[in-house]
């Protein structure tokens, strides 16, 4: 057994001296030296005693007390003295305050705290990550990004051996360990330069095998509810850091809790989940019954365990096998082979009725197991009763007792679950196995610690035989480790006696002679029992073979003890020998092969294959010891091939209870742990270590050579602090960064501080109190000067106060007089001025009526002129309309008796018809040789463009090309004109034939009446062919006039424009454009007398419409370089041709060309909406008066616009000008779409998710989302390496020389502040509305408090109180940079997000002391949860000599307050997004808007339309809109 010190040296011990001493009950007690009489009696007196009994102890039994500053440190291996007592006194004041986690050099020490706590959360994850070991407080993922680190800096495997007795809490923090690598697997995976996992769900997968694994090998104890009985190894394969796969190892399962176990536990999870969790109908086809009526469960008495459902734990094991791939069919499988078991242990025998026999004494659970497992039952009863013996060639079968056939199902049934159980590992390899060969694994191994109990029998043998093996690679590390240390600090010293535990290992495994080779020899005789086994250890170990390991006890039959490294363990040898055996019956595999259950046949289908060396088809005999030597010597090759890390789990106490410390417990697994030895082995050099300027800062006091702030070298002025006090050369040795002492040094450095302290003290005192003396003679002296003036005084006074009423009473007498007649006077002015007031009143009075009444008459003058005026107008009006329609009345009559008369004569009409029919196709071929002409000018127009492109280049060209364009436009006038008379010579040729045919007509008056009929008939004929006719002439005339007018137009602009490109070469592509432009305009399409675009004849129907697409055209806008009023109109023309395809035009144009074509401010991005000043972004205001005034909300324009911005923000994705652009655009949108008044965003990197039948309410609160997140992320990728600075900038060991906190903060607070007005600006510039503003730094405040909050909580370097006076400092001057006048109204309110983190600075500074009232804690620090007060008490550290450490009690006082809840949460959440609300949001109307000047009618006409393109009057913008609209038809 291992001891870490034998008491403590005799001349070591004073009066006063504070030790521990021995007690039954609590083990250690504190006490305090009384009288040191000598080595063997010195007198104590124990704290707690309130008798203050004095006792003698010998000093080897006494333990000096580690100093106060060293009470609760993280690391116990920095303990001045290290032995049993301090060890288990830090332990349990860290545990008193519910700090769990504690170091012992490299070894992580947890203790199972038996209630819920917040500390490992994902933003605990993130505080933990990249920082080494050491920095942050002891966690489980400190460990955890050690190795993680290690594995992809060093390239080499990791592996963590988390070990402890059962309930100590192994399973719990394997499970915080695959979080931990599964979160840092995902971080990893996000990065743009790291492989991508080909399975996304394997980490998932890893977790969720946890828990299917503890339902088949996890049962309950009598220690632990939920103890693993099998232990294993978790391979975690990474491949750049990022998890590609996984493999799971298991060891030595516990089969025989199968089929046996003690009172008041359970068998496995999965037996009680599948009788409790199965459905009936499952139940019903598995033939499963209650838990009760099985024997493998009811022969303990323990069923159920305490808060634990068996029916949600099943369903948690059938998700997890969902999760991990195992189908429906297989689970069932599965449960049919669990079932099976359970039946087969409901096989009871009786004596048969031959000698030495057993018959069944119930077939029905005979029956079931057959039927479950698809075998033949009468085999199976055969293969259960009797033994098949080979003997040379002959074989033959043996009858078995009732005994050996229980033995013999017994096998049957762990063989079933052992092949099971493998094949679950198995599937779950095969699930989480990586797709490509891993670069490097972390191994997670969760074994069983040491155990001893009153009674050890195999298992505890197996499983101290494992620790035993664990703790000699334990030793071999630490060796290493500390060797290293002393070699990386250039130490001089005797390298330490390793205390190899080699020879107890050889006692256990070494063959030929060995505790596991006895065993399997004695294992192969039929009659062996466990007497024999233990007359042969005794003959082979003990007497003249003594070995130094193995003893005997004293009292007691078939037991030995093995003297182990945490203590000697009595092992019984009952059971040794039938636990050892593993029988396998050749029978019972070749019947499950043949089962007619694939799933049963798939497990034994190659299983002689699988026992390899442990035995053929023939060898019946496999040992558990040699399986589980084999099993262990594999695990730790695996071990020595990675770099290993330790977690000690502790188990406090045996009732499973919080807050509640059994030291003695503790103790023995501290020694079965093997952390008593890690602290030997570092006791036995220079276990106390200390930096240069700590240990000067701290106890330069001692020495007058070194004074406070010395210059010097630290290392030089360690050198002469110890030689000044005359410490010894072999008390310590000087390192490079380092001061190493031995132990027991640190404490008397600070007795001898305490003694100069108390020294000074006692000065200081002295003379503190002569100066007291001597202010009281000095006061009393004063009292009685004072007394006497003060007498004189009251007799001065009584004299001057009746001078004083003598000179009052003449003054009041001459004051009230004076006011007595200036009273008079005011009132004789007052009246005065009233009357004069009064006349001039009535005076102003008159001549304001007279002018009100010659105004009010030249009024009604107007109104009366203007109505004569009008009614005159009106009449006239009438009149002339009602005469022009007598006049056209009598012309149309005259007419009318003309064409009657022509009308008689038939055959003229018919020749005359003819003629006009052939007219009428002369028209019609002259109106397509128009058409072509149009075509010809369409050609000229496209080769125009051409020569255009390349004016650049050939500028004479172009002026030859226009001059050639001039004459050809001349000819073509010429042309036109000629047209235009031939026109009207027919005219003219029309009216004398239709005089001509009148005279006819007026012949035939006398015909019959068939003749008058057909000529009626004609004349309606040759009427509608008039007005027909006259129609197409108008309408072709009209068209011809049109077009000679803008050829007119169109020669003059182009010389203009010859003249212009002449003289201004610099400016020709902007002339030209405008020139292309304006060639179009040559050419428009013939409209209808309705409005609408005629149809072209020569236009086949398959030819595609001139008409471009949205894209096309929104490409051609976005790459033009035009003027923004001809872009406005091009976009007009569009919509008004189709308008869906002009939305997405303006949509388009909106993204593409206002941001990046228009950055100079030609086209602004902000209107000025009415009288409010509310500057509106243009995109928004566009989409809202265009899509939403006149349409349905969910339109596709709206839904195409959102999404054209969300890919627009991504692409600029740290750009916050643009960003902030966009979202002050979709707050916009969305606040005049929907109601809600607040959007509710999970964290910052989740957003709000889209459904698939997400509305456009859904989308744009998406959108406003991303951005806000965005923008949010681009703030905190800034400010995280400012605050990193902060905070590095803040630590410093102490002693160290430090910058002033003045100019700390000037230097790095400018940096933030700069950056914080920076983003201010940028979010005025975007006019979002102040409210966001005001949320959005409340955001970027909360994470400054966070970040700055959460580095203080876990960096016990940052912990100080000069720390504390910078973090003031520094947050002052951002409190003050928010409420200056500029940036008050839009960060003030923000800063009471600052006020967690500045009362944690408070709490640093302020005087520790006054925090264990509740009164101050309110008022210091009132948002500071008591978790978190807890821990910045407990990490608080002295940064100067004269400053001493927090007392205890202080933190007592906080953990017993009434805030103080273990279940808070102790860090604030980094990703935590506050709601954002966009209620009360400035409000405004769209006809408030004033248009920019420069496209102020083309903006008007382009959305002054309502559906598809008809002109709706609105208000004021009517004439404006229609005007434009219809000179662009």
């Amino acid at each position: 057994m291992t001891t870490v010190a034998v008491g403590t040296p005799f001349e070591d011990l004073s009066k006063g001296t504070k030790v521990w001493i021995p007690h039954e009950e609590h083990g250690w007690v504190s006490g305090v030296v009384i009288n040191p009489i000598d080595a063997n009696q010195v007198v104590t007196t124990v704290d707690d005693d309130e008798d203050h009994v004095e006792k003698a102890y010998p000093a080897t039994q006494l333990f000096i007390q580690n100093p106060t500053i060293l009470e609760g440190v993280e690391d116990m291996t920095t303990l001045s003295f290290l032995h049993e007592p301090a060890i288990l006194h830090n332990m349990a004041k860290r545990y008193e305050t519910n700090t769990i986690y504690t170091y012992t050099g490299s070894i992580l020490i947890a203790v199972n705290p038996y209630r819920k706590l917040n500390i490992y959360s994902k933003d605990m994850i993130d505080a933990y990550c990249g920082q080494p070991l050491g920095r942050l407080s002891p966690h489980v993922y400190a460990i955890a990004e050690n190795a993680y680190r290690s594995m992809l800096t060093d390239e080499t495997n990791q592996s963590i051996l988390v070990s402890g007795e059962s309930g100590a809490g192994k399973t719990e923090t394997t499970k915080f360990l695959l979080q931990y690598f599964a979160a840092m697997g995902n971080r990893e995976s996000r990065l743009p330069t790291s492989p991508k996992p080909d399975d996304s769900n394997v980490e998932k997968r890893v977790l969720e095998s946890t828990p299917l694994l503890e339902a088949f090998g996890n049962a309950k104890t009598l220690k632990n509810d939920n103890s693993s009985r099998f232990g294993k190894f978790i391979e975690i394969q990474f491949d750049q850091g990022v998890i590609i796969g996984a493999k799971i190892r298991t060891y030595l399962l516990e089969k025989s809790r199968i089929v046996r176990q003690t009172t008041n536990e359970r068998g496995y999870h999965i037996f009680y989940q599948l009788t409790k969790g199965c459905s009936p109908v499952d139940s019903e086809e598995l033939h499963i019954a209650p838990a009760s009526e099985y024997v493998y469960l009811n022969q303990s008495g323990c069923l159920d365990v305490e808060d634990v459902s068996d029916e949600d734990q099943f369903l948690r094991t059938k998700e997890a096998m969902e999760v991990v791939g195992i189908t429906a069919e297989e689970k069932k499988s599965i449960f049919t082979v669990i079932s099976a078991i359970l039946r087969l242990g409901n096989i009871a025998f009786a004596p048969g009725s031959q000698t030495d026999s057993s018959a069944v004494t119930d077939q029905e659970p005979l029956k079931l197991s057959a039927q479950l497992l698809s075998c033949d039952a009468k085999l199976l009863e055969k293969y259960l009763t009797t033994k098949h013996i080979l003997a040379g060639n002959e074989s033959y079968d043996v009858l078995l007792t009732p005994e050996q056939a229980l033995s013999t199902r017994d096998a049957l049934s762990m063989l079933l679950y052992s092949r099971l159980f493998d094949w679950l590992v198995n599937r779950i390899n095969v699930s989480i196995q990586a797709k490509k060969e891993a670069k490097s694994f972390i191994g997670v191994l969760d074994i069983y610690g040491f155990e001893t109990f009153e009674t050890n029998s195999f298992e505890q043998f197996c499983i101290n035989y494992a620790n035993e093996k664990l703790q000699q690679q334990f030793n071999q590390y630490i060796f290493k480790i500390e060797q290293k240390e002393y070699e990386k600090e250039k130490i001089d010293w005797s390298y330490i006696n390793f205390n190899d535990n080699q020879e107890c290992l050889d006692l256990l495994e070494k063959k030929p002679i060995c505790v596991l080779s006895l065993l399997d020899e004695e294992s192969k005789f039929p009659k062996a029992n466990a007497g024999t086994f233990c007359q042969k250890l005794t003959t082979n170990f003990a007497g003249s073979k003594k070995h130094p390991y193995f003893q005997l006890p004293r009292f007691g039959k078939n037991q030995f003890t093995v003297v182990h490294y945490a203590g000697q363990v009595t092992y019984s040898t009952e059971g040794f020998i039938e636990k050892n055996k593993d029988f396998i019956v050749p029978e019972h595999i070749s019947l499950l092969e043949k089962s007619g259950n694939k799933f049963v046949a798939s497990l034994f289908a190659k299983f002689w294959a699988s026992q390899g060396a442990q035995g053929g088809k023939g060898g019946q005999f496999v040992s558990v010891g040699s399986q589980f030597r084999d099993s262990l010597g594999e695990l730790m090759k695996s071990i020595l091939a990675t770099s290993p890390n330790y977690i000690r789990c502790i188990k406090p106490n045996q009732q499973k209870k919080p807050n509640k410390f059994d030291k003695l417990m503790v103790l023995q697994q501290l020694r079965c742990g093997g952390v008593l030895e890690c602290i030997r082995i570092s006791k036995a050099g220079y276990p106390t270590r200390r930096a240069y300027p700590s240990f000067v800062t701290r106890y330069s006091l001692l020495s007058k050579n070194i004074k406070r702030k010395d210059p010097r070298d630290p290392k030089i002025t360690v050198g002469i602090l110890l030689t000044d006090l005359g410490i010894p050369k072999d008390a310590y040795q000087l390192g490079l960064t380092k001061i190493f002492l031995r132990a027991g040094q640190i404490a008397k450095f600070e007795k001898m501080r305490t003694d100069l302290m108390n020294q000074s003290a006692t000065h200081i005192q002295k003379h503190w109190k002569g100066i007291l003396q001597k202010r009281k003679y000095s006061l009393l002296k004063k009292v009685t000067i004072r007394t006497q003036s003060g007498f004189r005084t009251f007799l001065a006074v009584a004299l001057l106060r009746k001078i004083r009423e003598k000179v009052a009473a003449t003054k009041i007498q001459k004051t009230f007089r004076m006011f007595v007649q200036k009273k008079k006077l005011r009132n004789i002015k007052k009246g005065a001025i009233a009357i004069q007031s009064a006349i001039r009143k009535r005076f102003a009075s008159q001549e304001l009526s007279d002018r009100q009444r010659e105004a009010a008459a030249l009024f009604l003058q107007k109104i009366v002129r203007s109505i004569i005026a009008r009614k005159e107008y009106f009449r006239l009006k009438r009149a002339t309309v009602l005469a022009q329609a007598r006049w056209r009345g009598k012309l149309a009559r005259r007419l009318y008796s003309e064409m009657r008369i022509e009308a008689r004569s038939i055959q003229r009409i018919v020749e005359e018809k003819t003629q006009l029919e052939k007219k009428v196709e002369e028209l019609s071929w002259k109106f397509t040789a128009e058409i072509k002409i149009r075509n010809k000018m369409e050609l000229e127009r496209s080769q125009l463009e051409k020569k255009v492109e390349d004016s650049k280049v050939q500028l004479e060209t172009v002026q030859v090309e226009l001059k050639k364009e001039k004459e050809d436009l001349k000819k073509e006038l010429e042309e036109i004109k000629k047209n235009l008379k031939d026109e009207l010579k027919l005219k003219e040729q029309l009216q004398v034939e239709k005089e001509e045919l009148s005279k006819n007509l007026s012949g035939l008056e006398g015909s019959s009446e068939e003749q008058k009929k057909l000529a009626a008939s004609t004349q309606l004929e040759i009427e509608e062919l008039s007005k027909q006719f006259e129609e197409e002439k108008k309408t072709l005339q009209d068209q011809l006039e049109s077009e000679v007018s803008n050829l007119k137009v169109q020669l003059e602009k182009v010389e203009k424009e010859k003249e212009e490109l002449k003289a201004k070469l610099a400016e020709a592509e902007k002339t030209i454009s405008s020139l292309k432009s304006d060639v179009k305009k040559l050419t428009p399409p013939p409209m209808s007398s309705h409005g609408s675009q005629t149809i072209d004849p020569s236009r086949r129907p398959d030819m595609p419409s001139p008409v471009p697409s949205p894209a096309t055209a929104a490409r051609a806008i976005a790459n033009s370089t035009d003027p923004p009023e001809i872009i406005f109109r091009q976009i007009a023309r569009n919509v008004a041709g189709d308008q869906d395809k002009g939305d997405h035009q303006i949509v388009d144009f909106l993204v593409t060309c206002i941001l990046s074509k228009y950055e100079d401010k030609t086209i602004p991005a902000f209107f000025v909406a009415g009288n409010s000043n509310v500057q509106v972004p243009m995109p928004a205001f566009v989409a809202v008066k265009t899509f939403l005034k006149n349409r349905r909300v969910e339109g596709t324009a709206l839904d195409y616009l959102v999404h054209t911005v969300e890919v627009v923000s991504k692409k600029y994705h740290g750009d916050s000008t643009m960003l902030s652009f966009w979202l002050a655009n979709a707050i916009i949108l969305l606040h005049h779409v929907s109601d809600k008044d607040v959007i509710n965003i999970p964290s910052i990197t989740q957003g709000i998710p889209l459904t698939r039948n997400a509305t456009l309410t859904d989308r744009l609160r998406h959108l406003v989302a991303f951005i806000y997140c965005t923008i949010l992320d681009d703030v905190y990728q800034t400010l995280k390496p400012l605050i990193a600075i902060h905070l590095d900038e803040t630590t410093g060991s102490p002693g160290s020389p430090r910058k002033s906190v003045r100019s700390l903060n000037k230097h790095n607070m400018k940096d933030a502040t700069d950056q914080l007005t920076e983003l201010l600006h940028t979010l005025q510039a975007s006019h979002l509305p102040t409210k966001i503003i005001q949320q959005f730094f409340g955001q970027v405040f909360y994470y400054i408090n966070s970040q700055i909050f959460n580095d203080i909580m876990l960096r016990r370097d940052l912990c100080t109180l000069s720390s504390g006076m910078e973090y003031k400092m520094r947050l002052s001057s951002i409190v003050e940079w928010a409420k200056k006048p500029e940036n008050r109204e839009f960060t003030a309110a923000a800063t009471k997000e600052l006020e967690p983190v500045r009362e944690l600075a408070s709490v640093l500074v302020v005087n520790k002391e006054i925090l264990a009232m509740d009164e101050v804690r309110k008022e210091v620090c009132p948002n500071v949860k008591g978790i978190q007060l807890k821990q910045i008490l407990s990490n608080y550290q002295p940064d100067d000599s004269f400053e001493e450490p927090i007392s205890p009690a202080i933190v007592q006082a906080v953990v017993k307050s009434p805030e103080y809840n273990v279940e808070d949460q102790l860090l604030w959440n980094t990703t935590a997004i506050h709601p954002v609300s966009v209620k009360d949001l400035p409000d405004f109307k769209m006809e408030e808007i004033n248009f920019p000047r420069e496209i102020q009618v083309e903006f008007e006409g382009l959305f002054g339309t309502g559906e598809r393109g008809d002109v709706k009057g609105r208000s004021g913008s009517d004439l404006k809109g229609k005007r434009f609209y219809q000179f662009w038809k």
